[in-house]
């Protein structure tokens, strides 16, 4: 056998060995996987955006629940049409806005609504990110939906003092 060959063989085996003994020691100092339930979020095809979150679904985002409203929004509350006195924010992103891997109460948009409920009252974030979409697909998103009382740049504002 040629002593290259040897080599290449020890080598291969020290490997190994090194990679097993890592394996098994990383049991006890790593925590366990992500369990990922079934089914998982689901999407659709769309000609404007390529794809749109699925409405009316009841699945998961790894191991929390993901519903979606009517609209495909990560919301078991369904969007009616502009409400007098209400705030409303479109919440638009990809999938750490969405909340992924995240309960719905845990969210972005479920804390913003929140912190600003008491401040200005009848505040709604609507959570409208989708994993994975790109600025011109929130963009457009935006578009398709303005008519339900969105209001592009009507974000509630806090002024800091300057020194």
């Amino acid at each position: 056998m040629p002593r290259g060959l040897k080599i290449a063989i020890v080598w291969l085996l020290e490997f190994a060995a090194i990679f097993a003994l890592a394996e098994t020691i990383s049991v006890f100092f790593l925590p366990p996987g992500l369990i990922f339930y079934h089914p998982q979020q689901q999407v659709e095809p769309s000609a404007r955006r390529i794809y749109d979150s699925q409405p009316n679904q009841r699945t998961f985002t790894i191991d929390k629940p993901y519903v979606t409203n009517s609209l495909g929004f990560r919301d078991e509350r369904e969007v009616p049409l502009a409400k007098h006195g209400e705030l409303r924010i479109l919440s638009l992103g990809d999938s750490i806005a969405q909340g992924l891997g995240v309960a719905a109460e845990d969210t972005y948009a479920r804390k913003l609504e929140a912190s600003l409920a008491p401040r200005y009252g009848a505040v709604r974030v609507i959570n409208a990110a989708v994993a994975s979409y790109s600025t011109w697909q929130e963009v457009d998103l935006l578009r398709t939906y303005c008519n339900y009382g969105f209001q592009i740049g009507a974000a509630p504002s806090r002024r800091y003092p300057t020194k």
